[in-house]
């Protein structure tokens, strides 16, 4: 299961984590074995409580947020995304708090004491490096793994965009 630690044999016990920063994604199986997502209540998107300066409401939403997991039998939130916005087209923008380092902080701060609070661990991700798309990202995302290929297609399309690679690819 993806969404879940190995037990190691019973040696530790086995957390559920999930997707977040704006919901819980929490996934089941139906009969059959199909995997679906089970519904979720959709939070205003990060950078709208950063909008607030509210540090109160930043734990109000992790005390929220908490609540959901707990209700989904969830141990870990994977959120808030700490990184700071440098890039107006990055694609995870709406994962990130605020372009000002002491905003994103302050409030991501709140907003894991929400969560831990009422009993729920948090993953703070893309704390750094993660400001924008590269081709790189694309190409990996569109399946060119092949260490040779991905060397040639780079110094072909070194500069591009990465819309300029998916057209010329047919991605």
């Amino acid at each position: 299961d993806f969404w879940s630690t190995d037990d190691l044999a019973g040696k530790l016990p086995a957390l559920a984590v999930s997707d977040g920063p704006v919901g819980v994604r929490k996934v089941a199986k139906d009969e059959n074995g199909k995997e679906y997502d089970l519904p979720s209540v959709a939070y205003p998107a990060i950078q709208c409580l950063a909008n607030s300066w509210n540090t109160a409401l930043a734990r109000g939403m992790g005390a929220a947020l908490a609540d959901d997991c707990l209700e989904k039998d969830v141990d870990i939130l994977l959120a808030p995304g700490v990184n700071i916005k440098r890039n107006p087209l990055n694609g995870r923008n709406f994962e990130y708090f605020s372009e000002d380092p002491y905003l994103a902080g302050t409030l991501a701060k709140e907003y894991i004491a929400g969560l831990q609070e009422g009993g729920v661990g948090a993953c703070a991700a893309e704390m750094l490096c993660a400001s924008r798309d590269s081709i790189t990202d694309v190409a990996l995302a569109c399946g060119f793994g092949d260490a040779g290929y991905f060397d040639r297609m780079f110094r072909r399309f070194k500069g591009k965009t990465p819309g300029e690679f998916r057209r010329a690819y047919g991605t």
